[in-house]
């Protein structure tokens, strides 16, 4: 469990910290974002996911967010 959080935690984290530009200063609030990405990561890792399983996972997730699914 501590293991799957800290793999989420820090994923969050690391997404959040990707873009080119201050997203707080842009109103963008990026947790609805990569948090869902992080969460599933950490799922995946608690059910033990295939890496194959985890992708289709995150495809899902991805896919869900953006508005496409």
């Amino acid at each position: 469990l501590v293991t799957a959080h800290a793999i989420g935690f820090e994923l969050g984290v690391a997404l959040c910290g990707m873009g080119s530009y201050d997203q707080y200063e842009r109103c963008f609030h990026s947790t609805p974002v990569f948090g869902a990405l992080a969460a599933t990561c950490a799922v995946g890792r608690l059910r033990r996911f295939a890496p194959d399983t985890l992708a289709l996972a995150l495809r899902h997730v991805a896919r869900s967010f953006s508005g496409l699914g």
